[in-house]
Formats: structure tokens, sequence, C-alpha cells
């Protein structure tokens, strides 16, 4: 099933040509490694996790203003025309305790 929600072929138009992005977000006790095989697009999409340690409702607190933000701001870009690209955080602009990765570092073969 998620093959069939993120997989498109552009020469056979094979798939589903709307696919979403998935950025992750894990609080708590949440497998980074589970989290960073939902990424996707893999290599333009990143993940959000709680830091160690951290408190999880504020740390789901600011993954969700990092959500609202940045859908808000992608969606402005669209209507400017400055292309569709998915608009995340810098990472020196996270809330504090929120850490975000690309997921390599939890991908295994």
């Amino acid at each position: 099933a998620f093959q069939a929600l993120t997989q498109y072929d552009k020469v056979t138009r094979q798939g589903f040509s709307f696919y979403p992005n998935l950025i992750p977000c894990g609080v708590g006790d949440a497998n980074p490694a589970i989290l960073a095989s939902l990424i996707h697009p893999q290599g333009r999409m990143k993940m959000f996790l709680q830091k160690e340690g951290g408190d999880p409702a504020k740390a789901l607190s600011a993954m969700v203003e990092i959500i609202i933000s940045s859908t808000i701001n992608s969606g402005n870009n669209v209507a400017q025309g400055k292309g569709s690209a998915i608009e995340l955080p810098m990472p020196e602009d996270l809330p504090e305790g929120i850490e975000m990765s690309d997921g390599d570092d939890y991908l295994h073969d």
C-alpha cells in the first residue's frame, strides 16, 4: 500500500503521480528507524524527532507548529509562482528540544 501511494514512473506513467511528501514526526519512544523508512521522497524530505530527555507534550506542540508553518510557507510559494518545493525550517530555526534528520543514520540494509 505504501509503494502504491508513493511511486510514480514518469516514463510509463504508472503509479500515483500526485504522491504525497511524507515528513514523519516522533516523540517519546518512537522508533527512528521506522520513521526514517517512511520519509518520502528520500533525499528531499526530513523527519523530526524529540531530543532525548525532552518533554513529549512540548515536542508534539513544536512539531505541529513546524508542520503548520511549513504548509503555509510552501502554499504561499506556490501561490506566488516560486515553485512547488516544500519549505522546511533550517536546523538552526528548530524549536528547542526538536531535531531534524534525513534518516540516513537510522536506515540499515
